[in-house]
């Protein structure tokens, strides 16, 4: 799995592109394909640490989360689906795509 992190709060030249595990769900929890992400100012401004007191709630010398982005949508995973079942609303189905902002 390919993931975007940044490391320090600097200019857009810090994000890496590194290879990561895939992330194992939570009993509560299941994996989505991601096919879109969404990029916004919000996140330019908190992977640069303006304003600075933004750094109280995201990391005072270094980010805690080193992961770029919260929005994203894409399709529900094999895998993860049985187990959160329980946890939806509705009836996730393999191949629905769904679409998430945190």
């Amino acid at each position: 799995m390919k993931t975007a992190i940044y490391t320090s709060y600097v200019s857009p030249e810090v994000i890496q592109v590194v290879d990561s595990e895939k992330p194992s769900p939570k009993p509560n929890e299941f994996l989505v394909r991601i096919k879109a992400s969404s990029a916004n100012r919000a996140y330019t401004m908190m992977r640069a640490g303006t304003p600075k007191f933004g750094r109280l709630f995201l990391g005072l010398f270094k980010p805690k989360n080193t992961s770029l982005g919260t929005g994203f949508s894409g399709i529900i995973n094999l895998d993860s689906i049985i187990s959160a079942h329980k946890y939806l609303e509705t009836d996730p189905k393999v191949g629905n795509i769904v679409i998430i902002n945190q």
